[in-house]
């Protein structure tokens, strides 16, 4: 069961319950309500002066506000695996577009952040114990068994595991989700300190703008945010 996006749960372990394609029972609640309008009009003047003199749209569309790069930059793709002794350092690299999506919702307080947040280790917990139970293998969110049967009964087993997609930042009245349009394996690589110190220092200035749920972003020591390919969830 799903309720709100977060990094509050290992990359892999959030990536593995998307693939599952575990139902979203708890969400007609928070895709019914509706940011007023006054107000997302007031968060898109306020983020686009974190934007600076730098050529970027800011945008409010219904509970979202979508901050934009007007050109396009050059993102890469990571190597997890050591490339053989004499092949390139880093891996292919394409033109892509640089957003961020703020997505808007009713207040959470940080005690019931705190709450789920404990829910979600103990449904991890309980996954690592489901693999070991039937020999499951899972690398970069890829299940790997060499019994079918056992695979399946570890994939229906699962889908009873409580997980909470959880916001990262709040504000007041509002908790907010920050999702990127570029997926988790890829990076920026233009090759232009400028436009990546742009990039970047607009990225961390959303994180600084608002109040973190985690502490460990607050203190620079958690990466944070979804794909956009997350935002149904």
């Amino acid at each position: 069961m799903l309720l709100f996006p977060s990094r509050c749960v290992s990359p892999l372990f959030a990536l593995l319950l998307v693939l599952l394609e575990v139902p979203a029972l708890t969400q007609n609640a928070q895709q019914d309500w509706k940011m007023p309008k006054a107000d997302s009009q007031k968060w898109a003047l306020r983020l686009k002066k974190l934007c600076r003199s730098y050529d970027w749209t800011v945008t409010a569309r219904g509970n979202d506000i979508i901050m934009q790069r007007v050109n396009p930059v050059k993102f890469g793709i990571y190597i997890f695996n050591a490339p053989p002794k004499g092949a390139p350092a880093s891996g292919p690299t394409f033109d892509g577009t640089y957003r961020i999506t703020l997505r808007f919702a009713p207040e959470l307080s940080l005690d019931d952040y705190e709450r789920l947040v404990v829910e979600n280790e103990a449904s991890e917990a309980e996954d690592r114990k489901l693999q070991q139970k039937y020999g499951i293998t899972k690398r970069f969110g890829e299940i790997s068994s060499s019994n079918e049967a056992k695979k399946q009964a570890y994939l229906e087993e699962s889908k009873r595991l409580l997980f909470h997609w959880l916001p990262h930042f709040y504000a007041p009245d509002y908790s907010i989700t920050f999702y990127q349009s570029w997926r988790w394996f890829e990076h920026l690589d233009s090759g232009d300190a400028d436009v990546d110190n742009e990039c970047n220092g607009i990225k961390e200035a959303v994180a600084k703008y608002f109040g973190n749920y985690n502490y460990l972003v607050a203190i620079g020591s958690s990466e944070f945010g979804y794909q956009e390919t997350d935002e149904k969830n």
